[in-house]
């Protein structure tokens, strides 16, 4: 059973100070991609090692999750903005005119040494920005979809995540629901790669089963939100199996990630089952993300030999 990380990765002592320093402009860009790369090379040295296939590259230069998709034409940087119940902040994407794709937005920030790319869902997209511009967000949905479309294919990568954690947090009436498995649709519409649909922040059971509709590879569900015995067998999908608590600093026991993952998988008999953190890490400290993932890695082998 494979183990992977699902979003951010916190930063360094230096690479806080090092974006700090260079939005007060007392150090150049060129000292400030040097600390990044520090950083980089330090996380995907850790997942090798750990034997993840699986490499991100923990986001260190975007700011957050929607902030480079702000370069979108019809979109500017908006307000700081509490993210979902965390104590943490993002700046909202604010909508002036039609989202299209010019150019990639996510050029000179991607590592070539990761091989899986982390974006925002449409469904999510759609309600954390500002929309002066749109009369309704499932306008925004599609028109954001289709941009992303154009990103995910200037970028040739084996693995895409779609992160939706507001599909859980805020979920979605019926009909809403059906438009976002659309946006999904049109957003890897002609992709080569497997691609995963990691929800987080909240309980899968409001959109389930129909979250089995999106036509993706993979669904990613929390489940230090969600109670795997509210949920039917018969997940006819990949699972990708939130069991590290991003949210806490308590580090898990590998044999009880073990048990947990063979319990579910047992109970819901999904095509194909990973394990992973449940939202991203970095809302904890580097030492205990690291230690997490020690974890997630340890509990990967005891399944392995189990098998």
């Amino acid at each position: 059973m494979q183990a992977f990380l699902t979003g951010a990765y916190p930063h360094s002592e230096e690479l806080v100070a090092a974006h700090r320093e260079h939005a007060r402009k007392r150090i150049t860009k060129e000292e400030l991609n040097k600390a990044v790369g520090k950083d980089l090379e330090a996380l995907i040295r850790l997942q090798k090692v750990e034997g993840f296939k699986q490499i991100v590259d923990g986001q260190l230069d975007w700011g957050d999750l929607l902030r480079p998709f702000s370069k979108l034409y019809g979109i500017e940087k908006g307000s700081l903005t509490r993210w979902y119940n965390n104590n943490t902040f993002y700046w909202a994407p604010r909508v002036t005119g039609k989202i299209e794709w010019k150019d990639s937005v996510l050029k000179g920030i991607l590592s070539p040494n990761a091989n899986k790319l982390i974006v925002p869902g449409p469904y999510t997209f759609s309600l954390l920005c500002e929309t002066p511009f749109y009369r309704n967000r499932d306008e925004i949905m599609f028109d954001f979809a289709k941009a992303l479309n154009s990103e995910l294919k200037h970028h040739k990568v084996p693995y895409i995540q779609i992160s939706e954690p507001s599909l859980v947090f805020s979920p979605p009436d019926e009909n809403t629901l059906e438009k976002s498995i659309d946006a999904v649709a049109e957003a890897i519409k002609g992709i080569k790669a497997q691609t995963l649909l990691q929800t987080y922040f909240g309980p899968i059971e409001a959109i389930y089963p129909a979250v089995l509709e999106y036509p993706v590879d993979f669904i990613g569900v929390d489940f230090i939100e969600t109670d795997v015995n509210a949920l039917d067998s018969g997940f006819a999908k990949g699972l990708a199996c939130g069991l590290v608590n991003s949210r806490t600093s308590s580090i898990e026991r590998p044999e009880d990630i073990a048990e947990q993952a063979n319990n579910i998988e047992e109970k819901l008999e999904p095509n194909e089952i990973f394990i992973c953190p449940n939202a991203d890490l970095d809302l904890r400290p580097g030492w205990v993300a690291e230690k997490k993932i020690a974890s997630l890695a340890s509990a990967s082998k005891i399944i392995g030999e189990l098998a």
